[in-house]
């Protein structure tokens, strides 16, 4: 009876102390995660897939969160010693699919591309506190239209500023 008992105070608290809605970034900022989203662990595989679907040749772009929904993944990544004009231009520059589109606005970047079962999105986004962020995303085909994928507007206003 007392292992029930301790097992319940310990489910109880488990619940009630629920997830956090953001992650804590650099320099003081946070990343807001939606209803649906979890943060979740990096792994050899997650960490093979980035690399695959989001790397730039001789550019250090270190995987650092990766958040899961039920129709898409979004990779968060920090550049490491690295200007953004370099990235800047190596996403602008590079083919990655069919059908890219690239969207930039105010200096941040949007770049949309497809494969036969998914929408890539990258997504380079220079915060108020000196820090470039960068975010690949896998929206499945199945579940999203193009027009519904994140707009630049809409990553960025979940950057938060601590």
């Amino acid at each position: 009876m007392k292992i029930l008992n301790i097992l319940l105070f310990f489910f109880l608290l488990i619940s009630c102390t629920g997830a956090s809605d953001e992650i804590q970034l650099y320099n003081n900022n946070k990343f807001k995660i939606l209803k649906g989203e979890i943060l979740t662990e990096k792994n050899k595989e997650e960490l093979e897939n980035y690399e695959n679907m989001f790397s730039y040749k001789n550019l250090q772009l270190p995987l650092f969160k990766i958040i899961l929904s039920e129709h898409y993944k979004i990779y968060i990544g920090i550049p490491y010693r690295l200007k953004k004009e370099v990235l800047l231009e190596s996403m602008k520059n590079e083919k990655k699919g069919t059908n890219q589109k690239v969207n930039i606005e105010n200096d941040n970047i949007m770049k949309v591309y497809e494969n036969e079962n998914f929408y890539l999105c990258e997504y380079l986004i220079d915060s108020k506190n000196k820090m470039v962020l960068y975010f690949g995303i896998i929206f499945s085909k199945n579940k999203f239209k193009e027009n519904e994928l994140f707009s630049l507007n809409d990553i960025s206003k979940r950057l938060l500023k601590k």
